[in-house]
Formats: C-alpha cells, sequence, structure tokens
C-alpha cells in the first residue's frame, strides 16, 4: 500500500542520481535481465527435477442431459517437473470407489501417455505433444516458461501495471503470460484456442501460495477456468522438493513414434433419395446422417454434425436437391454436438431454427460465439438467430405434404430436448441415436434408451413401419435403417 509523503526539494539528489547511474551502475559488459529470464531462474530448474504431490478436482462437459452440465473427476498423483520434461504417475477414483491409474513421460523427443486404466500408450501426433507443452501447466508454469525463455517472447504492449505480458502462438493457440512486477513470478497463464463448436474459447491458470523450495519458487495452489469459464478446475499442491532424478514409467523397450495427423479432407456428403419427399445426406467424416424434406414451396434439414464446415456442406447439398429453393426450418433431434454442430451456417442463411425452450440460450450462445482464429460464414456476415419454439409437438405442412415433430424429452432416458420426426405418408420414423442394433449378431434385450423410444412411439400412436437413425452409420456395427417390428422385438427379450 502507497503511503503519501511529505513534499521536500529533491533536485541535488537527483543529479547525482543520475550521475551514479550513468557512470557507476552499468560497468562495461554487465547484462541485464530481462523480466522472462529473471522469472525463469526462479521457478525453472534447468538440471534435476520439481517433486510435487497433488490432488486435484477437473470438470468435464460431457453428453449431458442439458447443455453446459459437467462432471467433476478427483485425482491425486506426482510429477517430476523441469523445463523441457515431466514424469507423471497419477489415479483416478471413480463414482463407484474404483482407482484407476495413469501415467505420462514427456520430453523434447517423445510424449508416452496410458491414460487411466489403459495398458497400452495412445496414440501421439506432433500436434498431440505440442499441445503438452501448455497442458503442462495445470500442474507448474515451468515447461511453459522454459518454451517461452528460449524461443525469446517478446512483450505484448497491452500489458496491465502490474505485470509484464508475454505471447507466443503454440500449435495455434494464442499463450500469453503474465508476470508480477512485484516477485518477478508467473502469477497467471491465458490461451486462447479455435474450437469446433464453441470458436474462440479461453482457458485461464491463476498460481498462488508460493514456496520457496531448493533455489525455486513453485506454486502451491491452481485455479483453472477452462471453455470461457463453463469449467472449473482447482489443483493443490501438497508437497514439494527438489530431486535428481525420476522415476521411470515405461519401459526401455516402449518406442515411441509420432503417430499420422489426421487427414484434413473437406466433408464427403452421399445424397440418397428415400421417397418423393425425403433425402437423406450421409457426412462421410462425422459418421452422421442429415435429414432433408423437400415440401412443394421450401425445405426443411434436420441434423448438421459437429463443426461450421460440415454444417456448409450439409446447406449446400440440401440446396441441390432442390436448387432455387428456400430452406425455410433447420431442426435438431438433441443438443449434442452431431445433430446441432452445424448450425452456424443455416443461422447465416437467415434460416428458422426450431427448438425446444430448453436449448434457446445455448444455441444463441453458439450463433454468438467469436470465431476470430478460424472464421466461418456468420463471422464474417453476423446475423441474428431466428427462432420457433416447439413444444409438446409441432406440424410442418406445404399442402398435402405433413411431417410431424414431438418432443419426447427424458422419455428418451438420454436428454430432456430429446425431439423426433414422423412422417404419416411413408409410416417412417426419423430419430437421432437411441437404437443399437447389431449388424452381425442377434439382438441383445432392448436398452433403456431403445425402450424409452419404442413406449414413446406406442403412446403417440404412431403407425411406424421404418425406423432410420442419424448416428452412427458404420462405426460400431449398428443398423442406421430397420422395421420398426425389429425395435418391438428386442423389448420382450430377457
Amino acid at each position: 500500500m502507497a503511503f503519501a509523503r511529505p513534499a521536500r526539494k529533491v533536485f541535488p539528489f537527483f543529479f547525482f542520481v543520475m550521475f551514479a547511474t550513468a557512470s557507476f551502475a552499468k560497468p562495461h559488459g554487465a547484462r541485464t535481465h530481462s523480466p522472462i529470464e529473471s522469472c525463469w531462474k526462479k521457478q525453472v530448474p534447468p538440471t534435476g527435477f520439481l517433486h510435487l504431490t497433488y490432488a486435484a478436482t477437473s470438470q468435464h462437459l460431457y453428453h449431458s442431459s442439458t447443455p453446459w452440465q459437467t462432471y467433476t473427476n478427483d485425482l491425486t498423483g506426482a510429477i517430476w517437473i523441469r523445463g523441457q520434461s515431466y514424469i507423471m504417475l497419477d489415479t483416478l477414483q471413480a463414482k463407484s470407489g474404483t482407482l484407476y491409474s495413469g501415467k505420462a513421460e514427456y520430453s523434447p523427443a517423445q510424449l508416452l501417455s496410458c491414460d487411466f486404466g489403459d495398458t497400452v500408450p495412445a496414440k501421439i501426433t506432433k500436434k498431440d505433444w505440442e499441445e503438452e507443452t501448455f497442458e503442462s501447466a495445470v500442474y507448474s508454469p515451468a515447461i511453459l516458461l522454459d518454451r517461452f525463455h528460449r524461443q525469446r517472447a517478446k512483450r505484448t504492449m497491452s500489458e496491465n501495471s502490474s505485470s509484464w505480458m508475454y505471447t507466443l502462438t503454440i500449435s495455434k493457440t494464442v499463450v500469453t503470460v503474465s508476470i508480477s512486477k512485484s516477485d518477478t513470478l508467473v502469477h497467471s497463464v491465458r490461451m486462447l484456442s479455435a474450437h469446433d463448436l464453441y470458436g474462440d474459447v479461453t482457458a485461464e491458470f491463476h498460481y498462488s501460495d508460493f514456496q520457496h523450495v531448493g533455489g525455486f519458487d513453485v506454486p502451491r495452489h491452481i485455479e483453472i477456468s477452462r471453455t470461457n469459464g463453463k469449467r472449473k478446475d482447482v489443483v493443490t499442491i501438497s508437497a514439494v522438493d527438489r530431486q535428481e532424478v525420476a522415476p521411470k514409467p515405461f519401459a526401455d523397450s516402449v518406442k515411441f513414434n509420432f503417430a499420422p495427423e489426421p487427414a484434413n479432407s473437406k466433408p464427403e456428403i452421399v445424397t440418397t433419395q428415400y421417397s418423393d419427399h425425403i433425402y437423406f445426406l450421409d457426412t462421410k467424416q462425422a459418421d452422421s446422417r442429415s435429414l432433408v424434406v423437400k415440401f412443394p414451396s421450401f425445405i426443411l434439414v434436420a441434423e448438421a454434425p459437429l463443426t461450421s464446415e460440415n454444417g456448409e456442406a450439409v446447406l449446400r447439398a440440401a440446396q441441390n436437391i432442390a436448387p432455387g429453393m428456400p430452406i425455410r426450418y433447420f431442426v435438431f433431434g438433441h443438443h449434442h454436438p452431431w445433430y446441432l454442430g452445424g448450425v452456424r451456417p443455416f443461422v447465416h442463411r437467415g434460416v428458422t431454427v426450431l427448438s425446444t425452450a430448453l436449448d434457446t440460450a445455448y444455441i444463441r450462445y453458439l450463433a454468438n460465439a467469436p470465431r476470430t482464429l478460424e472464421p466461418d460464414s456468420l463471422q464474417l456476415d453476423p446475423k441474428p438467430v431466428r427462432f420457433e419454439v416447439l413444444n409438446d409437438s409441432m406440424t410442418i405442412s406445404d399442402g398435402d405434404y405433413r411431417m410431424k415433430l414431438y418432443v419426447i424429452g427424458n422419455k428418451s432416458h438420454h436428454t430432456e430436448d430429446y425431439t423426433i420426426y414422423y412422417f404419416p405418408k411413408e409410416e417412417m420414423l426419423f430419430e437421432d441415436d437411441l437404437c443399437w442394433l447389431p449388424l452381425a449378431s442377434k439382438p441383445a434385450k432392448a436398452s433403456i434408451r431403445q425402450a424409452g423410444l419404442y413406449n414413446a412411439v406406442k403412446e403417440l400412436g404412431l403407425v411406424t413401419k421404418t425406423v432410420v437413425q442419424s448416428w452412427p452409420l458404420q462405426e460400431y456395427g449398428v443398423r442406421s435403417t430397420f422395421p420398426f417390428a425389429d425395435l418391438e422385438a428386442t423389448i420382450d427379450l430377457k
């Protein structure tokens, strides 16, 4: 805290300081350390390891029943870390109480990692290795800070009065390190990256409760905010010491090679006509099916998987079915990304989104999310999202042809917003992912989701001959089109 001092004459002393500084403070050959170098010297051991024992709670988004729900993992473990490498041994406790072990070894030459319960190291791409540079910041800023120091990162101009700011782009992620002017230590890290569904997303790491151990300053409390604040993690370092060697979690016989990066191919759409009014668009890369319904004067599209790029491809394929005919509606069976991830191109085209009230705020978030790192059509030309709210049911019709939408919600035993589509003329039902009838083996007793769909159809009195499913198409060896009678047969199996 700054205290006011009485004014006094300082000129003679001021000139003395100026003279002394010029004449004596910087003798020939002396070097002034930059803040990043001074910080590196205080937090990154060039030899040996900082040995940290920790406990962590980690939130994760998942295929939840409503948007933005999270589940929490509790982890304990130890990490041996220095400037360019770490060894990690950790344990995850499941809700059932079962303990699962994991291990990892990171260095400039490799990343060996066995996730919880796995016995074979995961396949690691060069991108995975790059991203581990900043993911290690969960436990310590040491590896990240070492990289900033080695690459001679430059200070950014947008620094605040209490910190020096440095920025690097690592694997397309913009990483900013904040070094406090009060103690020359890393107190926070901010990462900005592109997410297929959420657009520009930030992760922020805040370090506190520093302990001086073995000549180095180690933060013992780390709070992490991910996905623009939708997820929160906390790491507590319970013990710190300095060790010259670290354990070897993998045998010398385990060889490491980088796996090839996934091919970045454009979406491949296969169009199939089902009836005079119904078409299917199968997106190969997403293993997912969209539905196009051609009415006499407009088109409805249902489901657009995972990304804006896929959504653009689905939109183009739908327009090719009926050139010049407007797409009036976009609808999705539930809020998971295989069905909603490609919504933004439809918003850009002014298409009305049919949604339950439960999902409207979520769709606004997706539609309004900035995408400065990987711009799509809606980022380059923003448009407001247009809604019609689905309640229990809705009929779409233009003349004699009709389509019925039914919100079965938690009767699906999957999500609270679940919507199915029924076509009276074809006696066909289209749904997203509730049925798992195997291709090659005898069907098993219906799962709770499968039974939920069957019971909903019966309650609604829908005369149904055929069920068509959006996902999966091939990956899991289940049928995507089957007679309703085959679904019915699984209900009474023992």
